[in-house]
């Protein structure tokens, strides 16, 4: 819901704020976020051959939400940026296949 991720934005925030720069924790926690966001169906190419193998829109921001917070932590992380980079691809797909503009925000 949309609560959650007003409490997840909050702790990330909260991490970023207190954590040290070089404190070891920030990059494991960066690494973690990531792992969850990343999403095997996002690197299938738009458009797919079957349906079953695309995320969905939810899932698609879902992940788009969940690097932001790894990003918090990390504004260089690779990791984010690349699952960023397919999230991009699929949303652009899916903006030029319903006509209508959709985004993450």
């Amino acid at each position: 819901s949309s609560r959650d991720w007003k409490v997840a934005d909050f702790i990330a925030s909260e991490l970023n704020r207190d954590l040290a720069a070089a404190d070891p924790r920030r990059a494991d926690m960066t690494t973690w976020l990531n792992d969850r966001a990343e999403n095997p169906l996002l690197y299938v190419e738009p458009p797919p051959a079957d349906a079953s193998t695309s995320p969905t829109i939810a899932d698609a921001c879902n992940s788009f939400r969940i690097t932001g917070f790894a990003m918090v932590l990390d504004s260089g992380s690779a990791k984010a940026a690349k699952i960023r980079g397919r999230i991009a691809r699929w949303l652009d797909y899916y903006s030029n296949q319903t006509g209508r503009d959709i985004s993450c925000d």
